[in-house]
């Protein structure tokens, strides 16, 4: 029970002429509020069984005696009638038998204990490739590698012919291995003209500037072979790439760059090419 006992207090104020100052007084006999707790208290215990188990499969879940689990593909454990567990390896039965064409593998995170038969693979610049694969060598166009079961083949590429023939004229095959050289013939070449005409009658300069595409020859012409007489030497001579036919063109330039006003240039525009030079 709680007893709970309280007492008014009287609160006198005097005012004092001279100061005008409150004063108050607090009583004396306050008492304070007790409470009485119970003494007859019990505190609550709990009682743990005794009979532990070890016995957990590979997801953690709970197993009972006689029960059976495979850990880690490579040992069978038993729950035992005290449980208990009890693991021993997994037998594996003969020896693998793998084809040419396959290798053994005996252990893999998360395959088989026992081991297993994968087709053969080949391993290159960083890459892994089945058998038959052909591969190309990325510092040598010329060289292609197969995958085999007993790893990679190199071939070497043999050109036909590789003539001595400038790197600007060279025609490469799709693997960019063998070429030919391009044969003599005309090439387009956009040439900027930019030339002055002085009339002397009217003291006046025309600027005639412009692009102009003149033809020219270019290709490669086959060795010619002669004997001389006087040196007595037999040497190789090759023929140069030449002009074999031209004609006479006008071109139309722009006369102090207008729109509306032009300058004629004449010259000799190439038609055609020939190999045939003087050795």
């Amino acid at each position: 029970m709680l007893a709970l006992t309280t007492s008014m207090p009287t609160l006198e104020t005097t005012v004092s002429p001279a100061t005008q100052a409150s004063t108050t007084t607090l009583p004396t006999n306050t008492t304070a509020s007790t409470t009485t707790l119970p003494t007859n208290t019990t505190a609550s215990t709990t009682t743990l069984p005794t009979n532990t188990t070890d016995c957990y499969g590979p997801s953690g879940e709970l197993k009972g005696p006689g029960d059976t689990w495979v850990k880690n593909s490579c040992s069978e454990c038993t729950c035992t009638n005290a449980n208990k567990k009890t693991c021993t390896p997994v037998q594996c039965n003969g020896t693998l038998n793998c084809q040419s064409t396959e290798t053994a593998v005996y252990y893999k995170p998360g395959g088989s204990c026992c081991g297993h038969c994968e087709p053969k693979t080949c391993y290159f610049n960083y890459r892994t490739y089945q058998l038959g694969e052909k591969i190309s060598d990325p510092d040598n166009n010329c060289v292609t590698y197969t995958c085999t079961d007993g790893g990679l083949k190199a071939k070497a590429i043999a050109c036909t012919t590789r003539p001595n023939c400038p790197l600007g004229l060279r025609q490469y095959d799709s693997l960019g291995c063998c070429y030919t050289c391009n044969p003599c013939q005309l090439q387009n070449v956009s040439i900027f003209m930019n030339y002055s005409v002085i009339d002397k009658n009217v003291n006046k300069t025309t600027y005639c500037t412009g692009f102009i595409v003149m033809p020219r020859c270019i290709g490669s012409c086959p060795v010619a072979y002669s004997y001389n007489r006087t040196k007595r030497q037999y040497k190789a001579t090759s023929t140069g790439c030449l002009i074999a036919s031209s004609v006479t063109t006008v071109a139309t330039l722009s006369a102090n760059n207008s729109l509306t006003k032009f300058c004629s240039y004449t010259y000799q525009r190439n038609t055609g090419c020939t190999c045939n030079g003087c050795p």
